[in-house]
């Protein structure tokens, strides 16, 4: 590998914060070890790396073993799923993760480990539903890989495209599913390739410098963030039952501000 090479490597793994310092450490420094001593302080410079930044949970290590051994034999996985709560401690608040269902046991068949903002994710076909779910590797717990056969869950993960459910999802929160009419601005056309890919079909608009894609999108309130974000220059234009639940959520953030 190339200095340079090397160099990207190190940079992936100071911005992913669901590696811990010393993991982040070791790492870099087994990067560093492939390349002459003298060229080593490049990588290693950094290694004060701010810990507040950083996870502080080991298990995930442990977590994307379990689930590469699933997905490599093609098993279901049971775990348990964890979450942020805030507590009252006498006079003082304090948070700490618990678990989720009162720590009972969620049930999938997962399809692939996607990279988003930073985060593992595991994308699964949850038992009890069918449905496609989401699940933040960092939160799982105790993660056992079954043996009982699953038909479904393995035609599903068949099926299943990574890119496709990665540009209907807006930061890997779920919603449910909708073909929207999308208007943007010309000025924007870069903004929507990066998130929508360089095989976005583009048409033309009634308006002048405006333009429409048509895309498969899974709809939240993160999507509708994504819209108002560009101040205009993005307009959802169908369908009508997607465009009225972005107008609720326009009137919630009024009255949220309006005195």
């Amino acid at each position: 590998l190339e200095l340079a090479e090397l160099k990207i490597l190190a940079d992936a793994v100071w911005s992913s914060r669901f590696l811990t310092v010393r993991k982040t450490s070791r790492l870099i420094n087994k990067l560093a070890s492939l390349l002459p001593k003298s060229q080593r302080k490049e990588l290693s410079h950094r290694v004060h790396v701010m810990s507040r930044l950083k996870s502080s949970n080991e298990q995930i290590y442990y977590n994307i073993d379990s689930i590469q051994q699933a997905l490599h034999r093609q098993c279901p996985i049971s775990f348990t799923y964890s979450e942020w709560v805030i507590s009252r401690d006498g006079g003082h608040l304090r948070y700490h993760r618990q678990k989720r269902k009162n720590g009972s046991r969620y049930e999938a068949f997962p399809f692939e480990l996607i990279w988003d903002d930073e985060n593992y994710y595991l994308v699964a076909r949850d038992w009890a539903s069918g449905d496609h779910r989401h699940y933040r590797v960092d939160r799982m717990q105790e993660i056992e890989v079954l043996t009982k056969d699953d038909p479904a869950g393995r035609a599903a993960a068949a099926r299943f495209d990574p890119s496709v459910y990665s540009r209907s999802v807006f930061d890997m929160y779920n919603g449910r599913e909708r073909t929207c009419h999308i208007l943007f601005h010309q000025d924007l056309l870069g903004a929507m390739i990066d998130r929508f890919g360089e095989d976005m079909i583009v048409q033309m608009s009634d308006q002048t410098e405006w333009y429409r894609t048509v895309q498969y999108i899974r709809v939240s309130e993160r999507f509708f963030g994504w819209v108002l974000a560009f101040g205009g220059k993005v307009q959802l234009e169908g369908p009508e039952d997607v465009k009225q639940d972005l107008k609720d959520f326009l009137r919630l953030l009024a009255d949220a501000y309006i005195i």
